[in-house]
């Protein structure tokens, strides 16, 4: 039987993604999307927030990205990398972005709380929004790794936000496609 955890979904997917690169860059944008793919079929699944297995999804893509560009990389490291990208936009790009997810949340029929009917509208606000911030963590990560882990505040910050923007748009455009 196959697994249902998202992070070994994920560190399969991820692998597979990157043996599919020839370069580092293409070994970081396949397991970027690979990840992005597995964070936003998180947000369609109705079944309250999903946030542990979204750290779980990104931690791997971190500790994946950081192999890629051969510097060694814990679970604890990964998840104080990952802290550290978020808090890079302020506590009001986190507002928001909790906003938006308790949002969809209630869009989806679910609430906090309890479980319920799923809407449709709520599962794609939700995969748009797991899967953007995923394809915005790995960016801003794969950019971190390629500068050797110096990277200023603002520059983390810059990287994060337009990322965050392009990962939601791409994520539409395949949902159309």
């Amino acid at each position: 039987m196959a697994s249902l955890d998202p992070s070994e979904i994920a560190r399969k997917k991820i692998e597979e993604a990157i043996a599919n690169g020839k370069t580092r860059d293409e070994q970081a944008r396949n397991a970027i999307w690979a990840a992005t793919v597995v964070c936003a079929g998180l947000g369609v699944v109705p079944l309250g927030i999903n946030t542990f297995g979204f750290v779980g999804v990104t931690s791997v893509l971190v500790i994946s990205l950081a192999s890629i560009y051969e510097k060694e990389m814990s679970q604890e490291a990964a998840g104080r990398l990952i802290k550290q990208i978020f808090t890079s936009g302020g506590l009001m790009y986190a507002g928001i972005t909790l906003a938006i997810k308790l949002c969809a949340e209630v869009f989806k029929g679910v609430g906090i709380f309890t479980l319920g009917g799923a809407t449709a509208a709520g599962m794609a606000i939700d995969a748009v929004l797991c899967g953007s911030l995923c394809y915005a963590v790995g960016h801003t990560a794969k950019e971190y790794f390629k500068k050797n882990g110096t990277m200023s505040q603002e520059e983390m910050k810059n990287i994060f936000k337009n990322a965050r923007k392009e990962g939601a748009q791409e994520i539409k455009n395949q949902k159309n496609n």
